[in-house]
């Protein structure tokens, strides 16, 4: 019986995990989100490599209750959407198989389809929010792609960036110098 082993992430898979999170977190960031954490390690907590988490306590806390379960946020389809794009624009850069990666994506897809089903009820009504939710996401990224290069170099070179440091990168990426009430909410850099 021959053994099997585990495959390696090649380098260019490691790209790709940390584009797509630092995509979710650039998106999650310009819409108004509070980062917890940003990680390309694989986790038996997430089920898979790679994950941008936000706290959803926290943001309910300090008032920000629209991203609750309860509330039908379609701004939570664009940060979905966002690792997608980014895993697009990446593969466009750089010459490489958009499709093969795609499969990597099926978690967003999923949430994204369930998310859609749930509020409403017609397909046409989904397939229009699908769209524009996209478009918002590839319009954030597009704009915002300095921020995603920076934190996926972070996350390439660390592995995980809590959610303080990302926003931090994120805002100096951006240029944003006004006071926003993430910056007092601590969630600590544990690195």
């Amino acid at each position: 019986m021959r053994k099997r082993k585990k495959r390696q992430p090649s380098e260019q898979d490691v790209i790709v995990y940390a584009t797509h999170e630092a995509a979710h977190a650039v998106a999650g960031h310009v819409i108004g989100r509070l980062i917890d954490e940003v990680s390309i390690v694989a986790s038996r907590e997430h089920g898979y490599t790679g994950y941008c988490s936000f706290s959803t306590y926290s943001e309910s806390l300090h008032g920000h209750h629209q991203w609750l379960k309860e509330h039908t946020n379609p701004e939570l389809v664009t940060i979905q959407y966002a690792g997608t794009v980014a895993v697009e624009i990446i593969c466009g850069m750089h010459g490489w198989d958009y499709e093969q990666w795609r499969r990597s994506d099926l978690a967003d897809f999923l949430f994204i389809d369930e998310w859609c089903q749930k509020t409403y009820t017609n397909e046409k009504q989904r397939s229009w929010m699908k769209k524009a939710c996209y478009k918002q996401a590839r319009e954030i990224l597009l704009r915002h792609w300095d921020a995603v290069d920076m934190l996926s170099v972070d996350l390439l070179q660390f592995g995980w960036t809590p959610g303080n440091e990302a926003h931090r990168i994120i805002r100096q990426a951006i240029g944003e110098t006004e006071d926003d009430w993430r910056l007092t909410v601590s969630n600590g850099d544990h690195r």
